[in-house]
This record gives C-alpha cells, structure tokens and sequence, in this order.
C-alpha cells in the first residue's frame, strides 16, 4: 500500500521550541543506560537508566518523518552518539481553486537535519540539506488533471550519512517516481541518489555499505560512492550481515535466509504476519507461530527447529529481543517472559501487566505499564526496580513511544 497521498494536503509544522534548564549527569560507566521518551507534550525527556530520574527535558515540535532505522525512538534515530530529527519546511501556502485544493511551496522550503547533545538535551545547530523544495505545483489555475508533489522520508543516518526516500507523485491517475538520497550531515550536500520500486523501502547503513531492501530485489551499495557492489534476486534484507543473509520480503509472510556470496536460498519459512516480530542472533532465528502461541528457534544456518516455546495463558507473544543467552518476550496477556535460547526453557515471567513495548539490555529491562508509567525490571528475576510516574510532571503527559541505549551508543 503506498504512503498516504494525504500527506501532501497537510501544512508542516518545523520549530524547535527554547530548551528548559537542564541538569548535569554524573559520568557514566560502559553499561549504563540511557532512556529517551516521546511524550504527548511534543517533548523529548532523558531518563537515568538504572534509577529513572529524568536527567533533562526538552521541548522540540516539528513535523518529522516516518523512520526506519534500526535504532529509532519514534522519529528520532540514533546514529554517530547523537540524537537525530529531520524537520521538514513550513514554508507551505494554501489556495483553493473551486473544489480542488492544493498545496504549493510559497517560497524555496529548507528541509533540515538536526541533533541534540544526549549529555545535556541541548539541540545543536541544525544543517540545511541542499535538496529540492518538499512542494512544488507548476500548473495552471484552472488544470485540475494536472498534480506534482515532492516529499521525503527519512531511512537511517550513520558514519555521517542520512538515507532519505524521495517521492515525487505527478499526473492522474498518478504517478509515482522513488529514489533513495544520501546526503552529508555535515554540509546537506547530495551524495548519490539510488532508484527504488517500494513506497516502504529500507536502508541499513553497516560497515561502510546501504542494505537496502526494496520490494523484489535488494542491494548492497557503496556508502560513499553510492556504486552497487551486489544484488540479490529477494527483497527485503534486514540485518543482521553475515555469511548468511536474512531478508523479510515486502510482498510475502515469509522469512528467507540465503548465501551472502552467491544468493542461493538455504532456507525459508513462513510468518504469522508480516508485521510481526523475528529475532536473529546466538546463530538462531526465532520466530512467532499466532495460531498456536509458540515460539520456534532455528538453526541460522540449517533452519532446523531446535526448540518451541509455549505458554496457554499467554494468548500469543509480541515482540522478541536478543540479550546475551536470553529471549525476552512480551504476550498478549501483557507479562514479561524471560527464555532460555540454548534450551528454551522458561526463566521467569512477570505479574505485572504492561502495553505492548519491552527493551531489553543487559543491566535492566524496560516496559510501559500505562501510558504514563514506565518501569525498570531485574533481567535476572523479573522484580521491579524502579517505576516512573510522568502524570507527576503534568497530569496531561502521556508516554508516546521510548526507546534504550548504551553508554556505547550515544555519548553521555
């Protein structure tokens, strides 16, 4: 299903509101942890991972992209030790001919790149990008078959490149040009474009090459050339990047793993739903079977089941994460479980309810209990740590969405 074409009749909101006074955190050691929460207030809010005291808060509203990357909070993404957003223009005028409404840009648009510095939540100066206005309509008053829209989507960012989808739509019925851009964080300056057949690509940006995923074909490109250096002939390729390769295609409920030199399909199995879950690491792949409330974890490289997992009373499982030598899972029943990967026996499983998100690291675990509570778990046992209550800091304020990350991953 393509992106909503509604999206080229909204007027685009791009500012950045004045930081609040922030406190200084202590140093912090190679394990810990920080927390970035969305919150309904248009505020990005910085929590200390083992104790959940909030370390700062910062307003910031603007009209951001769909992101993709590997590592996001909502639309913001990590990348480089730094908390990046893309703010589209606001420069965008309103004209109604008859019936017919449309949107133009008034004026050239500046489509921005910024970052925030994680330590104090200040936002730093944020780069143009050097691309084309986000609209343009070059038609006659009175054309109604005639339509023109750019606009972009935001993919990834990494080792000082930003992955951006430009769609262009024209005529009626309408048409639709895709292209991926990378473009410098430093200067906004184009890169290399690279043409795309999905309206819901990926790219991964991993040792200095673009994974990118597209609906019948991916690809692996230079980073900073943009040159092609391999296709494979099935869409969809997520990471992990090893000698055996995983893809999740685009137009298919399926799971496939294949050879990284030749891309000749080792295995391949069916998904519940395409929009579910998968975990791969520990040399498994491990997957969710809805209709019977099971997990499976396969061999990577065989496809072989090594183990299952049930439970009667979870009413199905939501999401699979990886840390260390344990899977923690989320059920429909709303309780943690923590599994075993080599046998895959069951470790605990919590008595708290949650909603549906958990992260999972290696000193804590975190999950939304309501949408304005967030709690911290022992990994090794399941008991509360820590709760946080943000109707505290405004009876109003509710958690959007959050996302972990270790001290190796962002620089605070």
């Amino acid at each position: 299903m393509n992106k909503p074409i509604g999206i080229i009749l909204l007027a685009l909101l791009g500012y950045a509101c004045e930081r609040p006074d922030q406190t200084t955190p202590e140093t912090a050691s190679a394990t810990e942890t920080l927390i970035l929460v969305q919150a309904n207030d248009f505020t990005i809010n910085a929590l200390h991972g083992q104790t959940g005291q909030l370390t700062w808060s910062l307003p910031l509203r603007y009209d951001l992209t769909y992101s993709s990357a590997p590592s996001q909070l909502g639309r913001y993404t990590i990348a480089d030790k730094k908390i990046f957003y893309y703010a589209k223009p606001d420069l965008i005028g309103l004209k109604n001919w008859g019936d017919t409404t449309a949107l133009f840009a008034s004026q050239p648009a500046v489509n921005q790149l910024g970052s925030i510095n994680a330590v104090t939540g200040q936002a730093m100066p944020a780069t143009a990008l050097k691309i084309s206005p986000g609209f343009q309509l070059p038609c006659a008053n009175n054309d109604y078959s005639c339509t023109y829209a750019r606009y972009y989507y935001w993919l990834g960012v990494n080792q000082g490149v930003a992955i951006l989808e430009s769609v262009q739509t024209s005529g009626l019925p309408l048409h639709f040009d895709r292209k991926l851009l990378a473009i410098n964080t430093e200067s906004g300056t184009v890169l290399w474009t690279f043409k795309v057949d999905s309206d819901n690509p990926t790219a991964t940006i991993d040792n200095g090459r673009v994974y990118i995923g597209d609906t019948h074909k991916s690809y692996v490109i230079d980073l900073k050339s943009g040159s092609k250096i391999q296709e494979y002939a099935i869409g969809g390729i997520i990471p992990p990047f090893t000698a055996n390769l995983f893809f999740k295609p685009l137009d298919a409920w399926e799971v496939v793993v294949a050879d990284a030199q030749t891309g000749a399909v080792k295995w391949r199995t069916q998904l519940g739903n395409p929009l579910k879950d998968l975990a791969i690491g520990n040399g498994l792949v491990l997957t969710k079977v809805e209709d019977r409330n099971l997990i499976q974890a396969r061999d990577a490289t065989t496809g072989t089941v090594k183990w299952s997992f049930s439970d009667n009373t979870s009413g199905g499982f939501i999401s699979l994460q990886l840390v260390n030598n344990t899977l923690y899972t989320m059920s429909q029943t709303r309780r943690v479980y923590a599994i075993d990967l080599d046998t895959g026996a069951l470790k605990w499983k919590t008595v708290q309810y949650g909603a549906p998100d958990i992260q999972a690291k290696s000193t804590m675990i975190y999950m939304m209990q309501t949408g304005h509570q967030l709690l911290g778990l022992n990994p090794a046992t399941g008991e509360q740590v820590w709760e946080r209550f943000f109707m505290r800091d405004s009876p109003a304020k509710t958690i959007q969405n959050f996302a972990v990350f270790n001290h190796s991953e962002l620089d605070f």
